[in-house]
């Protein structure tokens, strides 16, 4: 089992967008090697859950699995799309920072509770906060892969090398097999200044940037408010065809390839 978490301090990066995106693109059937998908929603704003249609009031949230060590098999939810389950978010995770903080080795709860369905999907994809809190700091310790999406810009470079000092404190700290996976550029249009960003950040940090580029679509929007992933809501869309290759370009390197 491979796990990747999503992360961006910043708000409105796509985050949120490339995690369903890749994991349902993963559980389909331009990869046959990967037969199933599990998507984590740790952001209380719960994008990710409404996207993939899982809002269930009767199903205990990732909240009550890290918080109130609910048993994880008994919070899974299976998605109407193929081969992608979901721990749903909550808004009680707001408070989790509360919670954990009174608890001993907080920082490994989510790892110890994903090595109890280890044998159950091949990728589990992590949708993190936008904010460095103890809820990102489990998504950290539980991945073998971090994936950067990133809106070129100024503020988006500055905000890269923190996020790259944190982390290394991750490493460090708690988990020093953990890999920056690369950078995605996201929401992008054709000019030099964008362009001219992604060379900044291969200056400044020794970040993988991929290839692939998201561009900017008014369709990635319409599929979200239609709570269903690209691939589904218009698979011959030019966004949905850069994130299938965008997802091959992340199974090449998390399978070392």
């Amino acid at each position: 089992m491979i796990t990747i978490s999503v992360l961006n301090r910043k708000g409105g990066t796509g985050k949120t967008t490339c995690s369903v995106n890749i994991a349902t693109i993963f559980a389909s059937k331009e990869f046959k090697n990967i037969k199933k998908v599990l998507v984590i929603d740790l952001d209380p704003q719960k994008n990710a859950s409404s996207t993939l249609q899982a809002s269930y009031r009767d199903k205990p949230s990732i909240y009550e699995v890290v918080c109130n060590d609910f048993d994880i098999k008994s919070a899974i939810i299976n998605t109407p799309f193929e081969n992608v389950d979901i721990l749903q978010a909550s808004l009680l995770l707001d408070n989790a920072e509360d919670i954990l903080s009174l608890k001993n080795t907080k920082e490994f709860i989510l790892k110890n509770k994903l090595e109890e369905i280890s044998n159950l999907y091949d990728y589990v994809i992590i949708d993190c906060p936008p904010s460095k809190n103890i809820l990102t700091i489990n998504a950290l310790v539980a991945s073998d892969y971090v994936l950067i999406p990133m809106e070129a810009g100024k503020y988006a470079v500055d905000g890269i090398e923190i996020m790259n000092i944190f982390i290394n404190e991750i490493r460090s700290k708690y988990n020093s097999n953990l890999k920056i996976a690369g950078v995605v550029l996201v929401k992008k249009e054709r000019n030099l200044t964008q362009d001219g960003y992604a060379s900044v950040i291969k200056t400044v940090l020794p970040l993988h940037i991929f290839n692939q580029v998201i561009r900017k679509s008014t369709i990635a929007e319409q599929s979200a408010s239609s709570n269903e992933p690209l691939y589904y809501y218009n698979k011959k869309a030019p966004i949905t065809q850069d994130f299938i290759k965008l997802s091959k370009e992340i199974y090449y390197i998390t399978k070392g390839e």
